[in-house]
């Protein structure tokens, strides 16, 4: 069971560090493609749009510029930190 646990933080971590590359992913795929037709925006914006929800109504927009996304980026890299400092700690 204690071999298990490593793991578990390593996907974690690994899901945490790559999302921001999955936004900044759906953002450009959402450019070439912004009526949405394409099954990579669909898939990008399934992924990715929860998170930008739950933290749009928490920032104030600049004019027509909606910073949440800038939100998100900010709390998966303090997630993946606090997960490798938990991981330090146990292990």
């Amino acid at each position: 069971m204690v071999a298990v646990i490593p793991i578990l933080f390593g996907v974690m971590g690994w899901i945490v560090n790559i999302f921001p590359w999955v936004m900044m992913g759906g953002w450009l795929v959402g450019m070439a493609d912004p009526s949405g037709r394409w099954t990579a925006t669909r898939v990008l914006n399934a992924v990715t749009l929860p998170f930008i929800r739950m933290t749009s109504g928490m920032l104030p927009r600049i004019g027509q510029l909606d910073i949440s996304p800038l939100l998100v980026f900010l709390l998966s890299y303090v997630v993946s930190f606090l997960l490798g400092a938990l991981y330090r700690t146990w292990f």
